[in-house]
């Protein structure tokens, strides 16, 4: 980051209007030759947020990257999908996808946009952050979703500034 000087209200504010512009918000696709998934980068003055991943049938991988001034100042990885009892399940690994298009729609705030809402339900399906350590700056952590008592999805993430 030679010479950036990161205002982190600032970069909070674009990452939440980037991130309900790609997966959440039906941002679109460009598909790589090697099959990596991305959607168009999401622009405002000089900021740029880039999301990448690749995806199996019930589990993906992936990053997220924020350029300012075309310098990449934040970086997030992440890596998960269907637990192991539920991934041979095409139609429940379709319904769980689709809830959690909805929850990253509600990333709105600087507690919420590294994945998700600390917690959310829509009928049986319940999501939870679990943001273990760290902030914008530097954070790892986890989300969930549960279909009444049993967790079908895990995410694992990590991430922050890169200084």
């Amino acid at each position: 980051m030679a010479g950036v000087s990161v205002d982190l209200e600032e970069l909070t504010e674009f990452l939440v209007f980037a991130k309900t512009r790609t997966y959440g918000g039906e941002g679109k696709k460009v598909i790589q030759p090697d099959g990596a998934k991305h959607f168009e980068p999401v622009t405002s003055g000089i900021w740029r947020y880039e999301d990448e991943y690749k995806r199996g049938k019930s589990r993906f991988g992936g990053r997220a990257d924020v350029f300012h001034d075309d310098e990449l100042i934040w970086h997030m990885f992440y890596h998960g999908g269907m637990t192991p009892e539920f991934k041979n399940n095409p139609e429940l690994t379709k319904r769980t996808f689709a809830f959690l298009k909805k929850v990253l729609l509600h990333s709105g705030d600087a507690n919420s946009l590294l994945r998700g809402p600390a917690t959310f339900r829509d009928g049986d399906f319940e999501y939870f952050n679990n943001t273990v350590e760290g902030d914008i700056a530097y954070y790892k952590g986890e989300e969930e979703i549960w279909l009444k008592n049993d967790q079908v999805y895990v995410l694992r993430f990590i991430g922050g500034l890169i200084e």
